[in-house]
């Protein structure tokens, strides 16, 4: 009986303060109610209420506010630490720049505007990424240069990513390119020294020969650069037909290259002498192109003989 009598005591004024509470505005009385109401709940429940000052575990358990409950924004928060990890992303992002994304749907100015924003250009011209001086020219020149820029265009590829992919295709041709020279050295090199090996102590006056026929037969190609004068059958050939069409002025077999040289001279002086090589006409034009082919030998043959 004593024990019903303490109860109903100790209520009375607990009520008495709930109610005080509800008739003073703009007091506690909501926090203090929800206080109640959450250890009458976890009673319920067998748990034990959190002390004052406590918060709920991140990951544990937890009631959104009655008008919160139904709102589909808050359905896939289970616990609060996904309702935390949301409201920091929110914060880090609010006031960002964002890119709304595209899809299969989107309109042509929806993609074009998404990738401008991304660093694509207005245009071609708009790219600024260009190839290196080490790449060679014939990739550098403007018609060949814009259609890559037009692929970049056409495959919405931003600047950062052009400059990329121009790296990348320079690097490989201008590796190529270091491997096939090296492989033409050494092919080169091969090659000479067979030369050598089957002309012996004539390797230097076959060369001579070789390019005296070359000269003469085609004066406009240059054997030091021309893409034949890297084979080694050609220069053969050209060395083997020499006594056909040998004439005082280029080397024989026996010959010194003094002796040719004093040749040269010699005929030089005769076309000096000829009152033709002063005078205009036909005569004139023969003996000045005469003329330069003597000299170009001149300068050959006084110069210490060198490989291909």
């Amino acid at each position: 009986m004593e024990e019903e009598v303490s109860t109903t005591e100790n209520a009375a004024p607990e009520q008495s303060a709930q109610q005080s509470a509800a008739e003073a505005p703009g007091t506690l009385f909501g926090a203090a109610l929800s206080e109640t109401t959450q250890a009458q709940e976890q009673a319920a429940a067998g748990t034990e209420t959190p002390e004052k000052g406590e918060q709920p575990q991140a990951g544990g358990e937890f009631q959104l506010p009655e008008e919160f409950r139904n709102d589909p924004a808050f359905a896939n928060f289970k616990n609060l630490e996904d309702l935390c990890k949301s409201y920091r992303f929110a914060k880090q992002t609010i006031g960002k720049k964002t890119i709304g994304m595209i899809t299969d749907q989107s309109t042509p100015e929806e993609v074009e505007n998404f990738y401008r924003q991304l660093g694509k250009p207005e245009s071609p011209d708009g790219y600024q990424a260009k190839f290196s001086d080490r790449m060679p020219e014939i990739f550098r020149q403007p018609e060949v240069f814009g259609k890559y820029l037009a692929s970049f265009a056409k495959n919405n590829i931003t600047e950062k990513q052009a400059a990329g992919l121009l790296a990348d295709l320079e690097a490989d041709v201008v590796a190529q390119l270091a491997e096939q020279d090296a492989a033409r050295q050494r092919a080169l090199q091969q090659s000479l020294a067979s030369l050598k090996s089957d002309w012996g102590d004539n390797y230097n006056v076959n060369l001579n020969k070789a390019q005296e026929v070359w000269q003469k037969l085609r004066p406009d190609w240059d054997i030091r650069t021309h893409p034949l004068g890297d084979n080694m059958d050609v220069i053969r050939l050209m060395a083997d037909i020499y006594p056909l069409i040998a004439d005082d002025t280029m080397v024989k077999d026996g010959q010194s290259p003094a002796a040719t040289v004093a040749n040269i001279e010699a005929e030089m002086a005769q076309i000096r002498n000829n009152p033709a090589y002063w005078d205009q006409g036909p005569e004139h034009d023969r003996l000045m192109k005469r003329m330069e082919e003597l000299s170009s030998r001149q300068r050959r043959l006084k110069q210490t003989p060198s490989s291909l």
